[in-house]
């Protein structure tokens, strides 16, 4: 069998050799100089590929490769590549008996029309010719690691079982890292455990099923690829479709999109908070027109069942010109989908890295220097990482030991040591930029001192100082948090000024403080309020924490809002963020407010015109600080009403609590809410997860508000 051939854009494979022959190999050309080849990669896919595996056929083949040339000294050279596999079990007698009978779905009867001739094995049809292209893909996997691309696979189905549906536009690192050391890539562990007993029913029963492959490439920057017969579908898809048992290939939702509606399906745009624009959703795969969009690229290819199955089938007789029977015996895979995956990982790593490196081909001078400085800067901002995580503990042990932060003679020492590797002319910049380093790596011994604060009015019965100060005193965090009363005409002068590095925003300005934020979330603007403020490089951020604590209060208290009717008091910025959750849990939701009418929202006279009230919630200040001797609501709302909420907090029972007590009604405050939204309110500030100490501030709080006896 002849050698053939791939051509990319800057690459081109040329594979050689046939399944039962005396190797199987490629030439690699076209990649950069002074790459290191990963030795323990390649045999870490060859490995999983392999048809030895408990997973494959039993064909007893090591896949020893053998890199003849284009590597020295573990770097490639620039020139041509070229990889062997020696095939050591070799049985062509298991194909003796077929030299002239076709096997159904195989490539036989096309290449005996085409070539004359039924090669054993398959030849240059078997997977076995996909070995050594996969050492290929690993060398073109080292380049693209460089440049901080990721690929990484799964098995999505294998037969009728299915991994778990995955958000094609949060795929992390984090989940392809581990994809990639699983055997059976899933990320369901149940599921993988079922496919290990699907292939045992197969061989069982001596067939072999289909099944469906997904790969992920996480980092490719937008504006890769050309439109129309330049796609990336293009380039990805020609190379995937060259692996034996691949009959479908498709990108994000592939067929899924036949039974769509754009309203349901398009990805809508908007910016990160880096300013990089992104989509909500990936339904298109992170590939439009042709062209990467910058979200992870998501390829789908679907693998027909291996046809050498140990069972009659019916096929022809080419010598004789008759029909007859085929009982295909020897070892083959019955699930080809869990190796082919590693060969599919491959083939993208290819096609990847052929249109990246032919693209850097094309560009200027000044954009192949800025690449190579993105490369260093990759280095550098990793090796800092480490740097930053050192310094950490080494000043845990200065803490233990009573040492002294600074250490000048320490720090003259570090920069005399770069300075030894730094030009003459670049010296005085090395000496600046290693003192910044120093200066960093003492703040990150030394943390900052933290101002986080509460904005709002009427505030001095607020708990919220007190949680904080628990949450960062147990944490161990250098920082305080201050209550600032204030009126409206305040504000504009407050955030002229903001010296804060957070701040919790309560009534009655949630909905005021939004113009004076940079950003948004997504959530906070579609609630209409933001109680949570945080400084980030000047800017500052919005969000709202609201939501979250009052999911919590109805989770702990168990609280079942589905298909029930509730009836919020109040119609301020808390009010949004209730009526946020009500509506995403399916609740039907009513407003009643003093002041405000519209859209869903009553008056509070109009509440006799309703019959029965499955939840009330006060999101009102009346029942709490100076306010404590008020009820939002009548007697007879308080009748029909079967659990009530007082998102009110001090007293510990409002008086509107205390009527529901007395009428036997389930009556809940809002310590919950307030614990659980200050507890991500930490989490956005510090980056901590404070929620092991709910128990420690619920007492206290209980403690400052001196619980009644009820």
């Amino acid at each position: 069998m002849k050698s053939t051939t791939w051509a990319g854009d800057a690459l081109k494979i040329e594979v050689f050799g046939a399944s039962h022959g005396i190797n199987v190999g490629c030439v690699l050309y076209g990649m950069p100089k002074g790459l290191k080849v990963d030795f323990s990669l390649i045999d870490d896919i060859l490995k999983k590929r392999s048809p030895k595996s408990v997973l494959g056929s039993g064909r007893a083949e090591d896949d020893e490769y053998e890199i003849t040339k284009g590597v020295k000294d573990g770097l490639t050279t620039g020139g041509e590549i070229e990889i062997i596999i020696k095939n050591k079990d070799i049985r062509k007698s298991d194909y003796d008996k077929t030299k002239y009978v076709p096997r159904p779905s195989h490539a036989d009867y096309t290449s005996y029309v085409k070539y004359g001739k039924i090669f054993s094995g398959g030849g240059m049809f078997s997977a076995r010719m996909t070995a050594p292209v996969c050492v290929a893909g690993v060398i073109c996997e080292a380049y693209l690691k460089i440049l901080g691309i990721t690929v990484g696979a799964r098995l999505k189905t294998a037969g009728n079982i299915s991994d778990d549906e995955i958000d094609y536009s949060n795929i992390t690192h984090d989940m392809l890292d581990k994809l990639n050391n699983m055997q059976i890539p899933m990320i369901s562990t149940q599921a993988a455990d079922k496919v290990r007993a699907f292939i045992d029913k197969l061989r069982e029963e001596k067939d072999s099923s289909g099944g469906a492959v997904q790969c992920f490439v996480l980092g490719v920057h937008a504006g890769y690829g050309n439109g129309l017969f330049k796609s990336i579908e293009a380039k990805i898809s020609g190379l995937i479709y060259s692996i034996p048992a691949v009959k479908a290939v498709s990108f994000g939702l592939g067929q899924e999109y036949e039974q769509s509606y754009a309203s349901e399906v398009n990805d809508e745009f908007y910016y990160d908070e880096d300013k990089d624009v992104k989509t909500y959703t990936n339904n298109c795969g992170g590939i439009v027109g042709g062209i990467s969009s910058g979200m992870p690229i998501v390829v789908n290819a679907s693998f027909k069942p291996a046809p050498s199955i140990e069972r009659p089938q019916r096929t022809v007789d080419l010598l004789k010109a008759e029909n007859t029977e085929i009982t295909v015996k020897g070892r083959h895979d019955v699930l080809i989908a869990v190796r082919g995956l590693w060969v599919v990982r491959a083939y993208v790593c290819i096609a990847i890295a052929d249109m990246i490196i032919s693209e850097k081909s094309e560009r200027t001078d000044i954009t192949e220097l800025r690449d190579e400085i993105d490369i260093i800067d990759k280095q550098l901002a990793g090796l800092f990482n480490r740097r930053l995580n050192i310094a950490f503990k080494i000043g845990e042990i200065k803490k233990l030991k009573g040492l002294d932060t600074i250490d000048r003679n320490r720090e003259k020492q570090v920069i005399n040591n770069a300075l030894f590797y730094a030009d003459e002319d670049n010296k005085h910049y090395v000496k600046e930029y290693m003192k910044n380093i120093i200066s960093l790596s003492t703040k990150k011994q030394k943390p900052e001192f933290k101002r986080l604060c509460l904005i709002g009015k009427n505030i001095d019965y607020s708990l919220s100082p007190l949680i904080h100060g628990i949450i960062l005193d147990c944490k161990k965090i250098s920082g305080a948090y201050t209550a600032c009363d204030m009126e409206n005409f305040e504000l504009d002068r407050f955030f002229d000024d903001f010296v804060y590095d957070g701040a919790n925003v309560t009534i009655p300005y949630k909905t005021d403080v939004m113009k004076y934020c940079d950003y948004i979330s997504d959530e906070a603007r579609v609630i209409g309020a933001v109680n949570t403020i945080v400084k980030k490089d000047g800017f500052l951020h919005g969000y709202n924490t609201d939501a979250y604590g009052f999911e919590k209060l109805l989770e702990l208290n168990e609280i079942y809002v589905k298909n029930k009717t509730a009836v919020i008091l109040g119609s301020g910025g808390a009010q949004n963020a209730v009526r946020y959750v009500l509506l995403k849990a399916g609740t039907n939701v009513i407003t009643a407010s003093r002041n405000n009418k519209g859209d869903g929202v009553i008056s509070y006279d109009e509440l006799k015109n309703i019959g029965k009230i499955d939840c009330l919630i006060n999101a009102t200040p009346l029942g709490a600080g100076k306010l404590k001797d008020f009820c939002p609501a009548d007697d007879e709302t308080i009748c029909k009403s079967d659990v009530i909420i007082d998102l009110n907090y001090s007293p510990y029972y409002s008086v509107l609590l205390r009527k529901g007590l007395d009428k036997g009604k389930k009556c809940v405050n809002g310590i919950d809410m307030l614990i659980y939204q200050a507890i991500l309110a930490e989490s956005l500030f510090l980056g901590i997860n404070a929620e092991d100490l709910y128990d420690k501030i619920k007492i206290e709080i209980t403690k400052a508000i001196n619980r009644e006896k009820i």
